[in-house]
């Protein structure tokens, strides 16, 4: 199978030497059925943007914010007033049976 590769004319020798040969008619370097390729991974494109990601700081992802709690207006309408003591707020204790 045939890979193509990118190659910055200033690593052209490197990849010469580690293998790859030049195509003259489409102007890019390949290799064909590398018996390892790994030699050749940081001029894959595919490899080399996914190395370069992860290897760049601003590639980070940022941690996302929280989602802010939809409360339909029905649920907010049901929730009473907290009166300190241990039942839930959703429902009605002797505090808040009368509102």
């Amino acid at each position: 199978m045939r890979v193509d590769l990118k190659v910055p004319f200033a690593e052209k020798d490197a990849a010469k030497a580690a293998g790859a040969r030049w195509d003259s008619n489409l102007k890019v370097w390949y290799v064909i059925d590398p018996p390892d390729l790994n030699r050749f991974a940081r001029w894959v494109p595919e490899v080399a943007a996914f190395q370069t990601a992860q290897q760049s700081p601003r590639a980070a992802t940022p941690k996302a914010a929280p989602m802010p709690l939809k409360v339909s207006p029905l649920a907010a309408a049901t929730v009473l007033p907290d009166c300190g003591c241990d039942v839930p707020p959703w429902e009605h204790c002797e505090h808040t049976a009368g509102r």
